[in-house]
């Protein structure tokens, strides 16, 4: 599945020097539930309402990525660097944020139900009209109600 959707892109999968990259490349719509991009460079990687259930990006570099609308539930985004990525209406429920780098992140009315965003830099970051619940997990301190996230019951 995963490989069909990266083998069918106008940007294809490329190697570095060893390095794993998705960098620039435009996946939107494709359908990698359940890939592993562990720990590769995906800056500037557009995914734009792409299947990304339970895919692994922990430790990736997202930075400027476009996930606008992206299926990311259970997804884990642990330790990811995602300055000025776009979520903007991505559906983060049950992700792993933790300890992720949102420096400027635009989650704009994103799900958030049930993610762990514990220890992530939420500096910058626009959250209104994102929606989270109890069980959401955020950094210590951090005020989600004057950040504009509402809350469901």
């Amino acid at each position: 599945m995963a490989a069909d959707a990266l083998s069918n892109s106008e940007s294809s999968l490329d190697r570095r020097d060893g390095e794993q990259t998705l960098e620039k490349a435009d996946l939107s719509n494709a359908n990698l539930e359940g890939a592993s991009f562990r720990g590769w460079n995906c800056a500037e990687v557009v995914l734009t309402n792409a299947n990304l259930l339970r895919v692994d990006f922990h430790a990736a570099d997202l930075q400027h990525a476009n996930l606008r609308a992206a299926e990311l539930t259970g997804a884990d985004l642990g330790e990811a660097i995602l300055v000025q990525a776009t979520l903007k209406g991505a559906n983060l429920r049950l992700a792993s944020l933790r300890d992720a780098n949102l420096q400027g992140a635009d989650l704009k009315w994103s799900q958030l139900s049930g993610a762990d965003l514990s220890g992530a830099n939420l500096s910058e970051t626009l959250l209104q009209g994102a929606v989270a619940d109890a069980a959401t997990v955020w950094p210590k301190d951090f005020d989600f109600e004057a950040a504009g996230v509402w809350m469901s019951k």
